[in-house]
This record gives C-alpha cells, sequence and structure tokens, in this order.
C-alpha cells in the first residue's frame, strides 16, 4: 500500500464528498483503486509532461504516481455523463483494442448493455465514413440472413467457405456496431495513446470522448479523462465495470461494483505473467501447489 493509514482515512474522505458533491452514490474506494495498482503511471520518454497535474503531490521525482482523488473526479464525471446519455437514449460507442482478456470483457458487457463495441481493431473511417461503414453493416447482415433462411445451401462447397470467411472476418471488425442507427454521441476509450484515430474522429464528428489514460497520452480532444495505469489489466476492469455500472443502473439492471464494499467486489483472478502472460483466467486464485 502507498499510504499510511492516516492517509488513506483523509483520501477516502475526500473521495466521498467528492461523490457527494456530485450526487452520485459510492462509486469504488480509494483502498481498492489502490488495491489493483490505480496509481501506477508511465515515467521516462514516453511521459507526457501536461500529466503533471494528475499525479499526486506526495510523489518523488523516482517515484511517481497518480492522484488517485482525481482518477475518482474522472470516474465521478464519467460515470455522470453515461447515465445522463442513456436517459437520453444516446447510443455509447465502447472502443478497446488494448488486450484480448479485456476487449472480451467489453464485449461481454456491451452486449448485455445493448452498447455498441470495436474491440479487434479500429478500423478508420468507422465514424467519419458513415456511408461506407452502413454498407459493410448491409453485407454483413445479408450474410448472415443466408445462414438464417438456409439459402446458403444453393451454393457450392468453396463458395460457402469464401462466404462464411467473409461473414466471419465483418463480425470480428464491425460486428459490435451492426446494430448502430446513427453516430454515436458518446465514445468510451480504453487508451487514448493506441485508439488516437478513434478519438481523432469521435472529435470531428462532435462526439464526446471518455478515456482511461495512462501518463503518456494526449489529453487535447479528451471531454472526460480518467488518470489510471492502463497497463492493468485489474484496473481497467474496475474501472470499466463502474463505467458499465452506470449503463446499468439507468436500466435497472444488477451492477458489479458500485455501492459494493471492497470484499463484495470480485475482480477476475490474475495469473502470473510467467504462467500465461497474466490472461485472466478465473475469479478465484490457483490453490493448486
Amino acid at each position: 500500500m502507498i499510504y499510511t493509514t492516516e492517509q488513506l482515512t483523509k483520501l477516502e474522505q475526500a473521495a466521498n464528498n467528492i461523490y457527494e458533491a456530485s450526487g452520485v452514490p459510492h462509486l469504488v474506494s480509494i483502498e481498492k483503486l489502490a488495491e489493483v495498482g490505480a496509481q501506477n503511471l508511465i515515467v521516462g520518454r514516453k511521459w507526457n509532461p501536461k500529466n503533471e497535474i494528475y499525479v499526486s503531490k506526495s510523489s518523488t521525482a523516482g517515484n511517481k504516481f497518480f492522484d488517485l482523488r482525481r482518477t475518482i473526479y474522472g470516474i465521478t464525471d464519467a460515470y455522470k455523463k453515461i447515465l445522463n446519455s442513456v436517459k437520453l437514449n444516446e447510443s455509447i460507442l465502447f472502443v478497446a483494442t488494448k488486450n484480448p482478456d479485456i476487449s472480451a470483457f467489453v464485449k461481454e458487457q456491451c452486449m448485455a448493455t445493448d452498447s455498441l463495441y470495436i474491440t479487434k481493431r479500429w478500423l478508420g473511417g468507422i465514424l467519419t465514413n458513415f456511408k461506407t461503414v452502413k454498407k459493410s453493416i448491409s453485407r454483413l447482415n445479408e450474410l448472415n440472413n443466408l445462414e438464417v433462411t438456409g439459402e446458403i445451401k444453393k451454393y457450392g462447397k468453396k463458395e460457402r467457405i469464401q462466404l462464411a470467411r467473409e461473414a466471419q472476418k465483418l463480425e470480428n471488425f464491425i460486428g459490435g456496431v451492426k446494430k448502430i442507427g446513427s453516430l454515436p454521441k458518446l465514445i468510451v476509450v480504453l487508451d487514448p495513446v493506441l485508439e488516437h484515430i478513434a478519438v481523432q474522429e469521435a472529435s470531428k464528428i462532435g462526439a464526446s470522448v471518455i478515456a482511461l489514460s495512462n501518463s503518456d497520452a494526449n489529453t487535447k480532444n479528451i471531454d472526460y479523462n480518467i488518470p489510471c495505469n492502463t497497463k492493468s489489466k485489474k484496473t481497467c476492469w474496475l474501472i470499466l465495470s463502474i463505467l458499465f455500472d452506470a449503463i446499468k443502473t439507468a436500466k435497472a439492471l444488477p451492477v458489479s461494483v458500485v455501492e459494493k464494499t471492497n470484499d463484495e467486489i470480485v475482480i477476475p483472478y490474475v495469473i502470473t505473467p510467467k504462467d500465461d502472460k497474466n490472461l485472466i483466467k478465473s475469479s478465484k486464485p490457483n490453490t493448486r501447489k
């Protein structure tokens, strides 16, 4: 733990004050954020000096870390924005291609909350060349319809294989937006450095951007910034869960994190890098010896 008991008590009170002043329920504790390593940031040549405002005043030159009160502010503002967007029936697009495990989690949550998502790779022009994207969506729906109606059987074996490959490729890249009716008003991005094209396109169409960003990010076109350790899958899971809880709350669905105690929040167990590159295996640690 990076904080003493006295420091943690003061920080938790500050977090509670932020929630109370913002009119939101208790979203997450400082202790839980510190537990998952949300305070850790990128230093060295990749460091963006503009992010100094998010760094804790108690950190040193050799040991910098995020001020988790800033993270709480970011989470709170993003939570309120998402809550309001859902109430206005605005579509929300989640972009998370950074890590396969987090991408799978985002896809699962988007499907459960009827949200849009891109989790494989951002194809340039998804927002700024919407007409072309709609044509691709129409083609995907056409191919899927061949399977549903059984018309696919009219084609030869070689043609069926080619059509199946085409459908799978389209599903991988635009399957998460195939139900899109109009351009989204809000984009949620995991790591704006990786997803800089998505952020640029969102800015061009006037969509608001929520981003989980590390200290190497350029936050110029980000409307709601959440400074945090994007290299930590536990951190990403925790904060994204809170954002999905905003949608679930608006839709009267069961939540995962909001208003729960630290012990009640079950974070997927992450195995060690040596075992398999930190893949999320299950919600419980491996007790085998």
